[in-house]
This record gives structure tokens, sequence and C-alpha cells, in this order.
């Protein structure tokens, strides 16, 4: 048997508060004066055992229910032996690509959330004792923080669309970092749309128990900033700036004009 939550059984150490109780309030006599006790004997004897009786059944009553209440918050549990994942504690990584490329139309709306649907999917195939973590481009402390299942899963409606970009080694150094907890076995999970500009595979072949699941939308079209050139070498306020940029698409990409605007400080500049 295993618990979901075994830090409640440290809460048993409060079986001693009845086990007092019976040892020092039940020990407490009540003096009577009769004149003549010959005929209460008897009496006296049987209801001795009588109540001793009765103490101990209050007792164990007493620790049962504490203990009942104890393992409830517990949550014991039984493994399935035919689970998908194998028994054990176990810590999952799980790293969404929430780049701008992944707003590409898949089946069922873009494949970002493809790749949210991926990870749920491997939420459920692991234990309720399982911890995990989920990381996206920003990179930011939270995503450090060991989350339960259910909290997995609501962080999951939480991922949007990030303008950062991160190369296939900073992700895999970024999920490697989870290895200072030694109290899991690691799982690490890469889910994206594999951009051959960031993505090199081959130094993927070292890298453990690494499961690298891809995305892909339903017409690969794509366009990307290839060249950046400004006029000036310096830059000074109000003045006027040209500059001059290449934008290259992919093979499968048969658009001849692109639409595209410039923002200044989240202000529109051209359209």
């Amino acid at each position: 048997m295993n618990f979901i939550a075994p830090e409640f059984l440290y809460a048993l150490s409060f079986l001693a508060i009845p086990i007092l109780i019976h040892l020092f309030n039940f020990r407490r006599y009540k003096t009577v004066q009769f004149s003549q006790v010959r005929f209460l004997k008897s009496i006296k004897k049987q209801t001795q055992s009588t109540s001793r009786l009765k103490h101990l059944i209050v007792l164990a009553s007493r620790c049962l229910a504490i203990a009942a209440l104890v393992f409830a918050f517990a949550q014991p549990y039984i493994k399935d032996d035919a689970s998908i994942v194998v028994s054990g504690k176990k810590g999952i990584v799980v790293y969404i690509d929430n780049s701008f490329s992944m707003q590409a139309s898949a089946e069922v709306g873009s494949i970002l959330d493809e790749a949210k649907n991926k990870a749920i999917a491997i939420a459920q195939a692991y234990n309720d004792a399982d911890k995990f973590q989920l990381h996206t481009n920003k990179f930011d402390a939270n995503e450090q923080r060991w989350l339960n299942k259910e909290a997995f899963i609501n962080k999951l409606q939480e991922v949007d669309f990030s303008a950062q970009f991160r190369s296939f080694d900073a992700v895999n150094n970024r999920l490697n970092s989870a290895e200072n907890d030694n109290e899991f076995n690691l799982d690490h999970y890469i889910i994206g749309d594999l951009q051959k500009t960031s993505y090199q595979l081959i130094e993927a072949q070292d890298s453990g128990k690494l499961y690298i699941l891809p995305v892909f939308s339903q017409l690969q079209q794509n366009a990307w900033i290839k060249e950046f050139n400004a006029f000036q070498p310096f830059h000074l306020p109000a003045m006027n700036e040209k500059f001059s940029l290449k934008i290259q698409q992919n093979e499968d990409s048969d658009r001849d004009q692109i639409n595209g605007k410039l923002l200044l400080n989240l202000s529109l500049i051209h359209i």
C-alpha cells in the first residue's frame, strides 16, 4: 500500500492523547464512607472488571477514530501492476515550445493546443503520487516547482504564445537542472514543432531518458526574418531611421505577399 500524502502519517503521534487520558483520568477514585462494607465486596469486584472493560473499549474507539482520520488524509492506494508507467515515485519534466511558430493550424486549433493535449496524455499515464514540472520559453523561476497531476494540467491551460525563442541546447540544460532533486526518477519530455534552425536532434543521442514528441501543422507554411540591417550605426531620440530586412519562406509556402506591422514600445508605427 502507498500513500499520496504520506506526510499526514506523522499525525499518528496524536494517538498518545487518548492513551494519556486513559492512564491518568481513569485513575481518579472517589472514596465513599460506609458503616458496613461487608455486603459490597462481591459487587465491587464485578463493577471494577466491567468498568475496566468499558474503559478499554472507549480507548480503542478513540484510537481507531484518530487513525481513520489520519489514513483518510494520507489517501492510501494500491498500485496497479498493469500500469503503463513503471511503478515508483517519478518526477516528470515537460517542456512545451510556445514560440510564435506554434501558432500554425492543426486539426483542432493550433499546434500549441495539440502540444497541450499531448502533455495531458503524458500526465494521465503516470500515477497520482508522481510530481510534474512544466517549462515553457519563459524559463521562469516558478517553473522549477513540483506540481501534482491536477495542478500540472491546470497550469497547462495558462500556457500562451511567447515571442521568446529557446534553442535545443538551452532547453535540454533547463530540463537537466531538475536532476539535483534525488527524490525522483526523472523522465524528460520535449514537445514542439522541431524547427530545423533550433533543433539538431543528433545532440540528443546521449541525453538519457529524454522523449521528443513532435507536433506538425496541416500545411507547413512558415516565414522568418533572415537578415535585418540598419542604415545608421547609432540611434538618437526622435531621429528618423531606415532599415532593410529580408524575409525567407520555407519550401512548402506558396504565398507571394506577407502582411506585417512594426511596433515600437507596443505602439503601431507602420503596417
